[in-house]
């Protein structure tokens, strides 16, 4: 039952993020500039904090503490980390790596940042940007074709409560669910999901 209805003025919506009491939305931006916005669950039509982002479009969101994390499509960045409390301060922005040519599809934090990289369009094998949270240089890609395991078209990540091992899913048919696990060093399993 919809109790309230809320309208958006501008086009397209391409990332959401509930917040405790507040609401992170991104909005499908014009001329490399994507809005994102702050503000309260309970009347997400009242803007807190408006910041103007100077990429494609935001397409996941990750948070922690004391951080918001946006992955992004655009030909620079791969991310930018953004202040909880105070999201007008510096922005630290997550280059894209040398000999990535497509854009991250997810984002996970836990001890560190994971942007998933999918690997359908450059037709390799999909990857894990790794990158520490206190610095923008990247720690570790991990290439998702382990032990024999490879993993094509990934569409999302998420980690445990535990930060120890990762969950990729494919956008295939049959579905593949991959565990990752850094046991001194990566271990890749999966299972197909009819």
């Amino acid at each position: 039952m919809i109790k309230r209805r809320y309208t958006y003025n501008e086009k397209e919506l391409t990332a959401q993020l509930a917040d405790g009491y507040y609401l992170w939305t991104a909005f499908l931006g014009e001329s490399g500039i994507s809005k994102f916005i702050k503000s309260p669950i309970f009347d997400p039509t009242r803007i807190l904090y408006e910041i103007n982002l100077p990429v494609d479009k935001v397409v996941a969101i990750g948070k922690n503490n004391t951080y918001i994390w946006v992955a992004v499509e655009d030909s620079n960045y791969v991310g930018i980390r953004i202040n909880r409390t105070n999201p007008l301060s510096t922005l630290r922005y997550y280059s894209k790596p040398i000999g990535i040519i497509e854009n991250p599809v997810d984002i996970t934090v836990g001890n560190n940042i994971y942007f998933l990289i999918p690997g359908i369009i450059s037709g390799e094998n999909a990857k894990l940007l790794r990158f520490n949270l206190t610095s923008t240089s990247l720690q570790e890609s991990i290439e998702l074709d382990i032990g024999g395991v490879a993993i094509r078209n990934a569409s999302s990540v998420d980690i445990d409560v535990d930060n120890e091992i990762l969950y990729i899913a494919t956008n295939e048919d049959p579905i593949t669910l991959a565990k990752l696990e850094d046991d001194g060093g990566w271990t890749l399993s999966s299972w197909q999901i009819e």
